[in-house]
């Protein structure tokens, strides 16, 4: 399917899917059943912007400015013991504090490589949906 049918198909269906993120509070397990595109990076891409009016740039760019404080934060909560030196482990904190603040696996959302890693074995259990490469 090309993009300008994805995203009317998305556009067309927007209400519905809010309806059930809204209502159902589903986990990212749920949503990955009922809409799986919905997990897609261009897809989140589009859902981002049209509900937040501003591209994924300014949003990392806020969370450059702010992330060691929302780690300090997490750490006086007791989600987090210490705040990583390097900014890219402080953002795989960040996310390791939004999926437990949200009750998630972050193993289910996210799998870490080794920098310059080519492939990942599947595992036969689960497969992460996106691959964030580290140290």
């Amino acid at each position: 399917m090309d993009d300008k049918r994805l995203f009317e198909l998305l556009h067309n269906t927007y209400e519905r899917q809010r309806f059930y993120i809204n209502n159902e509070t589903p986990s990212i397990t749920q949503l990955q059943k009922s809409w799986p595109c919905l997990l897609h990076g261009k897809v989140l891409y589009w859902n981002y912007r049209r509900l937040m009016c501003q591209d994924l740039n300014q949003l990392e760019a806020g969370i450059n400015i702010k992330i060691e404080r929302m780690l300090e934060f997490a750490r006086t909560k007791k989600l987090v013991k210490k705040i990583p030196t390097d900014i890219n482990d402080q953002h795989i904190e960040l996310l390791r504090v939004l999926a437990k603040q949200f009750k998630e696996r972050f193993e289910m959302i996210f799998k870490i490589l080794p920098v310059g890693s080519r492939s990942c074995r599947r595992s036969g259990i689960f497969e992460p949906m996106y691959y964030i490469c580290s140290r």
